[in-house]
């Protein structure tokens, strides 16, 4: 069971789900209890934010059409209720999005025919 032991972290995730608000940010749960937070468009290679919700390995969790409320459960039948960040509940576009247009569009005349 080695082989499949995660590449960069030292514990396995159990979870994982898209924010229903923001375009890359999504969320996922581990066996060690941490909830982390991922924001593709801030960071790529670590989590944006990384809670301790427990000891115990997180087996469940559910995240509210909103984005602001997030119910995380445990193995050992226990749920936490948190309230995650406005950062994370608000839409915002990628900033990197906006890079490949051009700031000034070239103007184009065309003319009727005589």
């Amino acid at each position: 069971m080695d082989e499949c032991k995660p590449l960069y972290h030292g514990t396995y995730l159990t979870g994982g789900t898209w924010s229903p608000t923001r375009p890359g940010v999504f969320f996922t749960i581990k066996m060690d209890g941490e909830l982390d937070v991922w924001d593709y468009y801030y960071k790529q290679n670590d989590p944006t934010l990384s809670v301790k919700v427990t000891d115990k390995a997180l087996t469940a969790f559910n995240i509210q059409d909103t984005g602001r409320l997030v119910t995380v459960g445990a193995a050992d039948g226990s749920a936490t209720l948190m309230v995650g960040p406005s950062e994370f509940c608000r839409w915002q576009p990628p900033k990197s999005f906006f890079l490949h247009f051009p700031r000034r569009t070239p103007q184009i005349s065309t003319t009727s025919p005589a």
